[in-house]
């Protein structure tokens, strides 16, 4: 899709988008019981390639219980600190008095 702006109909008309089109054929071929053959030429793909797509979704799905195949999951915040040792070991030093770095720079 290009940037000029488009209506919510024309969105979910398109296939521009990979994966908006592969979530479509999938759906179309899971939910909606279409045959491959249909659904490969609805959006565009071999019959070999949608049948490598849903093997890629089955294996997904298998293998990747909490993880969604289209949506990712948004963590709002801070990211987490990933030195947490030096977290502890600054709160340590402050509680024993001191500071975590003098003018020596240990």
């Amino acid at each position: 899709m290009n940037s000029t702006l488009i209506t919510p109909e024309e969105y979910f008309n398109s296939n521009e988008l990979v994966i908006k089109k592969q979530y479509d054929a999938l759906y179309d071929f899971f939910r909606n019981k279409k045959s491959a053959e249909k659904v490969a030429e609805d959006y565009g793909y071999t019959v070999k390639s949608l049948y490598s797509l849903t093997r890629d979704f089955r294996k997904h799905l298998k293998e990747n219980s909490g993880e969604d195949f289209f949506f990712k999951n948004v963590v709002y915040g801070r990211k987490p600190n990933k030195d947490e040792g030096f977290k502890e070991f600054v709160v340590g030093t402050r509680e024993d008095g001191g500071s975590c770095c003098s003018k020596n720079g240990v």
